[in-house]
């Protein structure tokens, strides 16, 4: 089973916490230049946030997510989605995740989240 932490959307945390993952760095959209071209963007982003998955201690996925609202309805969506055509979490370790777990885990961040 995996673990996770909900976190306010912070860039210095984040560049902190990617920054020492070599397998990260491969990709252009985790590089600390393209995080922060996004911040301008974070600016007017009322809720956003970040949610770290981990298996056992160890960090395995970061999502990057905000809550929009739509009348009386709250809506999960990917921050950034509305002005990039690039959103996906960034993987640090894709050894092994069971997708049966991952998706617990997720269901239990929509819930926490009320979305």
């Amino acid at each position: 089973m995996y673990n996770f932490k909900i976190n306010d959307f912070n860039f210095t945390e984040i560049k902190k916490k990617i920054k020492d993952y070599k397998d990260i760095k491969k990709s252009f959209f985790y590089e600390s230049e393209w995080i922060d071209s996004c911040l301008d963007l974070k600016l007017s982003k009322k809720q956003s946030f970040y949610v770290e998955i981990f298996k056992k201690d160890k960090l395995i996925m970061i999502f990057f997510f905000e809550i929009k609202h739509f009348l009386f309805t709250k809506i999960l969506n990917w921050l950034f989605v509305d002005n990039y055509n690039f959103v996906s979490p960034i993987i640090i370790d894709d050894e092994n995740i069971d997708k049966k777990y991952l998706k617990k885990t997720l269901d239990d961040v929509y819930k926490i989240l009320n979305v």
